[in-house]
């Protein structure tokens, strides 16, 4: 881990560190300044400082919601049957075609036709689960309409399906469709054998223009299969944000049920302090009533501070631009030598001088 200091006088080029500005050689407009030098480049994550009394919020982002399709999320989903199949019924079934044995999603499971379903809750045999997915979505993709997409809407679709890789795309919704959303499962494709993220991910991000940010949910109950991959394909994104090529973007994990690998999924936050731009955050869910409270907390540096703004170095060469709006929270990264930095925003000019410290 590289050393931590404060601003001091002189500078030191030939040692790789961290440091967060001091407070008082902050511009106004921050609350954060935090610095880590590599070579000859310095990578600058920069907060800004928000009144929590300011009701002014700029809805700039592409938001989307992504539901995990796997066919352990039966249950979620309100589509597993709860109850005891007598034997001679599953036989009965299974002689008439109506249940098949096969492996899903890493386990041995029957799956039963919509027949069987239908006459097994006909005959009081077995109920349905609860659809929790059904409320849990709805509302994280109304809160995500409302507070934060730019154009009102939210992208919903389910994800990990059939061969674990498939999506099935639900629509564009925003906060008034969200009243009569029906969310229990996909309709055109089977639920998957695994769970792998990575399309889900490419899905959102291929439809989300390099100039827009934006905010991409994923809701699951189990392990993630492809991390390597989604962890390889993160690290491609987090150099393209840094180095300006696209505007930022934030994932929010979001785990539901009993199986939820918490180790694996701090990979992922370890992931975000190797490549600094700080894309992915994580929740999970126990006591649905607090979910919207927990995630507002996630969310709480995706506020858009201005409608436009321009991030450039000391001689006035552009960095980076944000023709979408500016996040109050932004990644970028400059050449060590630079003596500082300037944002134009709001008809005005911020500028903020760094200096590399000395250790004593």
């Amino acid at each position: 881990m590289a050393s931590k200091a404060t601003i001091a006088s002189g500078t030191n080029n030939s040692e790789d560190i961290e440091f967060n500005v001091r407070a008082s050689d902050m511009a106004n407009d921050f609350s954060n300044i935090f610095i880590r030098k590599t070579g000859d480049m310095l990578w600058v994550q920069l907060t800004f400082l928000l009144d929590p009394a300011d009701q002014k919020i700029l809805k700039a982002w592409k938001t989307g919601v992504a539901l995990d399709a796997s066919a352990s999320m039966k249950k979620m989903f309100g589509r597993q049957l709860v109850g005891h199949l007598p034997a001679n019924i599953v036989s009965e079934y299974e002689q008439k075609g109506w249940m098949t044995r096969e492996y899903r999603d890493g386990r041995k499971v029957r799956t039963f036709t919509r027949q069987a379903v239908d006459d097994a809750l006909k005959r009081n045999l077995v109920s349905l689960s609860t659809n929790t997915m059904d409320y849990v979505g709805s509302e994280i993709t109304a809160y995500l309409s409302k507070n934060l997409a730019k154009d009102g809407s939210s992208t919903v679709i389910y994800w990990s399906g059939g061969n674990g890789r498939e999506i099935e795309e639900v629509g564009e919704i925003n906060e008034a469709a969200c009243a009569n959303l029906n969310l229990d499962g996909p309709d055109k494709m089977s639920f998957g054998n695994g769970t792998q993220l990575l399309p889900a991910v490419k899905y959102f991000v291929e439809h989300c223009q390099r100039t827009q940010p934006g905010i991409f949910v994923f809701l699951t109950d189990g392990r993630i299969e492809d991390l390597d991959e989604v962890k390889d394909y993160t690290a491609i994104l987090a150099q393209d944000i840094l180095t300006g090529q696209r505007s930022h973007l934030k994932f929010v994990l979001v785990g539901v049920g009993d199986e939820i690998d918490e180790s694996q999924w701090r990979l992922l936050d370890k992931l975000d302090g190797q490549n600094f731009a700080n894309l992915w955050d994580q929740m999970i869910v126990t006591d649905f009533q607090d979910m919207l409270k927990i995630f507002n907390e996630v969310l709480r540096n995706t506020q858009i501070v201005a409608l436009q703004g321009t991030l450039l170095d000391d001689s006035g060469k552009t960095l980076k631009q944000y023709p979408d709006g500016m996040p109050g929270q932004v990644f970028f990264s400059m050449p060590a030598s630079a003596s500082g930095f300037k944002i134009e925003m709001d008809g005005r000019q911020i500028s903020q001088p760094i200096s590399i410290p000395n250790y004593r």
